[in-house]
């Protein structure tokens, strides 16, 4: 395995190749550096890959560090690197400006490797604690999917763009059929495995635009952008199949019942998990293990 890509990414922007070249032989040997010598080429690289922290020079020709760093914190992909001033302007106003944007710190030339070191790995530090965080608010504790605040807030902006350029979308909603019965049957602890193996099966199985959580006990929802009604009945169909997974340390399987509901022109999202949550209760009352489409 290629040791590199363990090392955090450090992205220098200085249009001078004498001052990259002191941060490489400072950094070098814990980070992975890589240096733009202008605005442009910075925004390109962070465009392709975000870099774990970039340190940025002030006093650069045609974008200087400040538009630099204003373009870094208007995109949403990029507003949360941790942005280092590196430069020789020492006025505290120019400090207060560089924090004012969004710079986490501000590390005066000539480079001093010791500070520049601690600087860097103090930043490092709080990033990665910072995105645990994040992760957490995010996740389902049990299952390691998204939870029902992430997909509410995602399903909202999805279905806003969907409605402004008028594509499909698509809802599936499925549980676990008599979940109660596994749970009173084997114990709670085999039920959560039951629950970690369901989200497992199904987040291998979705596209990379496909959004999925937990949306309470053994209820799943999953977002299907730019996804006509024939394709989205063909995926839940699936779902379906791949879900009738055996039960730990018993022969008996699970079996899923799923709604599938799709975007129309006025729906809220209000609407149309009510449409979707319908759906799958027809299933449900149908026989389970079944698909229904929402009318």
């Amino acid at each position: 395995m290629d040791q590199t890509k363990k090392k955090p990414t450090i992205l220098v922007v200085d249009d001078t190749p004498a001052n990259i070249d002191v941060v490489k032989g400072v950094l070098g040997k814990n980070y992975l550096v890589q240096a733009a010598i202008n605005g442009k080429m910075a925004l390109q690289i962070v465009k392709k890959q975000i870099p774990d922290l970039i340190l940025l020079d002030i006093i650069m020709p045609k974008m200087d560090g400040y538009e630099i760093c204003r373009c870094l914190k208007a995109d949403d992909a990029s507003k949360n690197i941790p942005i280092i001033f590196l430069t020789s302007k020492t006025e505290m106003q120019d400090e207060v400006k560089g924090l004012e944007l969004g710079a986490v710190d501000y590390v005066t030339k000539p480079i001093r490797a010791p500070i520049l070191l601690a600087r860097v790995k103090t930043h490092l530090k709080l990033r990665s604690l910072q995105q645990a965080l994040e992760h957490q608010a995010i996740t389902d504790y049990l299952t390691g999917c998204c939870n029902r605040r992430y997909f509410m807030h995602q399903a909202s902006r999805e279905l806003s763009y969907h409605h402004r350029h008028q594509r499909s979308l698509a809802l599936l909603m499925f549980d676990i059929d008599h979940f109660k019965r596994v749970n009173d049957t084997y114990g709670h602890l085999i039920g959560d495995l039951v629950l970690q193996e369901t989200a497992n099966v199904v987040q291998q199985s979705l596209r990379k635009t496909d959004i999925f959580a937990r949306f309470g006990g053994e209820e799943f929802i999953i977002l299907l952008p730019e996804t006509e009604t024939d394709m989205a009945m063909a995926i839940a169909e699936r779902t379906r199949k791949i879900l009738q997974l055996k039960i730990p340390n018993s022969m008996d399987k699970i079996t899923v019942s799923i709604g599938v509901a799709l975007n129309k022109i006025d729906d809220s999202l209000e609407q149309l998990l009510l449409n979707v949550d319908n759906a799958l209760y027809k299933a449900k009352d149908n026989g389970r293990d079944m698909v229904i489409l929402a009318a």
